[in-house]
């Protein structure tokens, strides 16, 4: 299956029958599957997860910057070497790309 962000709620998706599955309940801004794990951006916290042999948050980060509206986040990447979120400035509003170092 593939997992997926739809709504800001985690499903997972079966290409051979196209059915979605509501994963669990998480009100989620994006993720990203970096080598076995599977993170999740919500608001100012990335949870690093397992996703097999089951679903568990192996790791919590918090996302520490007073110039983020968090509630404005809407996505999380990975170039190889830094996460990048974008974020809305709390003063401009503006949205930008942000780089994590964690």
């Amino acid at each position: 299956d593939m997992w997926l962000c739809i709504d800001n709620k985690i499903k997972t998706w079966n290409p051979l029958t196209n059915d979605i599955t509501e994963k669990f309940e998480l009100y989620a801004n994006g993720m990203e599957y970096v080598g076995s794990y599977l993170y999740i951006l919500q608001n100012e916290l990335i949870f690093k997860c397992q996703i097999s042999p089951t679903f568990q948050v192996v790791q919590t980060y918090y996302i520490n910057d007073p110039n983020l509206n968090f509630w404005g986040n809407g996505g999380i990447t990975y170039d190889g070497a830094h996460f990048w979120i974008v974020g809305q400035d709390n003063d401009t509003y503006q949205f930008s790309l942000y780089k994590l170092s964690f």
